[in-house]
């Protein structure tokens, strides 16, 4: 292609320099030591970049004390393979010492009066941006990569906006799809940067109206994907839904069939547990799934619930009637069990046949979650479903 196949390869031979390390927060200073690292070792090629014994050797000498107070002296075995070794081509962004090299070498540029513009702009969230950004091909053009940050600094200085990292992955997703209709070699530089920068300003547009039309309705995620959309799936199905409907209402909104993967994911996170709570197991009569939480449930679907809590008091009787009456006495939208058991002498005298009142309100309370008309916060407060708005 015109250009020498081969290089003088200089002596590897750097002036002396520690990398810096806080104590407090160790991950802090890896931006300046990036910066550091990368402009002492500059000269270093990317063939001996590549080279596993060289990062290894220096993590296990020269960098040992540095790797120990950033990485910790107390690591599993898989932690000190990704951290004190190289065992695949993503290593390099993994490795303790090689991450800053390479990221380094990766966002140098002399396109920019700032070399490390590029490093600046991803400082907040390095691997975040990082690890997609450096995952696509075109990333290891360096004029694409120039045009790439080009538009997006030119979107923050006429906005005052920055794109935060769905924004950066969408883009990144978008110059993707570049690739596959033009010839960037062939294509002029400000075709490129015009095209990148056009979907930047009408993407975020698109989101802050999405922003704005879930906050109305009260869609709220996670901001993880996967799991997000399982949450959309089952407010897709009114609130509530069997984990085959469940399936099924992800394959609609993605235009995917799950795998058996996807379902187990799916399966595992219905089953997941926190301190809110995004699902809760639910079991009555007529229904046998799952349901997302109040604070998770779309207000469209408010009247569904609604209807759904209705159906499940009318059929509820014996123990878990008498102690819904208990909580319907109480003035509170969220209660205690200790207020449930301020009610126990009066059960007692009203029911002498029960012998464990504690167990039976225990159990009632817990019926009453199982079929829709409770929420519990945590192991001892509960939450009126049944009075929302």
């Amino acid at each position: 292609m015109g250009a020498k196949p081969f290089v003088e390869v200089p002596d590897l031979d750097f002036e002396d320099f520690e990398l810096q390390i806080d104590d407090n927060k160790p991950a802090s200073m890896d931006i300046f030591n990036i910066k550091l690292l990368y402009s002492k070792m500059k000269d270093l090629n990317d063939s001996f970049a590549s080279d596993e014994r060289l990062w290894a050797g220096l993590c296990h000498t020269v960098f040992y004390e540095y790797m120990q107070k950033r990485w910790g002296n107390n690591l599993d075995e898989q932690k000190i393979l990704n951290n004190y070794f190289l065992k695949a081509t993503r290593n390099y962004l993994i490795n303790g010492v090689s991450r800053l090299w390479w990221y380094g070498r990766k966002t140098f540029s002399k396109n920019f009066d700032n070399n490390f513009a590029i490093l600046d702009y991803m400082a907040n969230d390095l691997n975040g941006y990082g690890f997609t950004l450096f995952g696509s091909n075109w990333s290891n053009s360096d004029r694409i990569l120039s045009l790439f940050f080009e538009a997006l600094f030119e979107f923050k200085e006429e906005t005052s906006r920055k794109a935060d990292r769905n924004l950066f992955n969408e883009t990144i997703q978008y110059t993707n799809a570049l690739c596959g209709i033009y010839l960037f070699d062939a294509c002029d530089d400000e075709f490129i940067k015009d095209k990148i920068k056009s979907f930047v300003i009408k993407r975020e547009k698109e989101i802050e109206i999405e922003k704005e039309s879930n906050r109305i309705n009260n869609v709220r995620t996670t901001g993880t994907d996967r799991f997000d959309n399982v949450i959309k799936a089952v407010n897709y199905l009114g609130g509530h839904g069997t984990p085959k409907e469940i399936f099924n209402a992800i394959e609609a909104l993605t235009g995917k069939k799950p795998s058996i993967l996807d379902k187990n994911y799916i399966t595992n996170a219905l089953k997941s547990k926190n301190i809110e709570g995004v699902f809760v197991r639910t079991r009555t009569d007529d229904f046998d799934g799952y349901r997302v939480t109040f604070a998770y449930l779309t207000k469209e679907n408010h009247s569904k619930r609604k209807m759904f809590v209705k159906n499940s008091i009318d059929n509820i009787e014996g123990t878990e009637r008498m102690v819904f009456n208990i909580v319907n006495a109480i003035k509170k939208e969220k209660f205690s069990l200790l207020d449930i058991l301020a009610y126990k002498q009066s059960i007692q005298a009203t029911y002498p046949e029960i012998e464990d009142v504690d167990f039976e309100l225990k159990a009632g309370l817990n019926q009453l979650v199982l079929c829709g008309i409770l929420e519990k916060s945590d192991d001892t407060t509960f939450r009126k479903v049944f009075q929302f708005a």
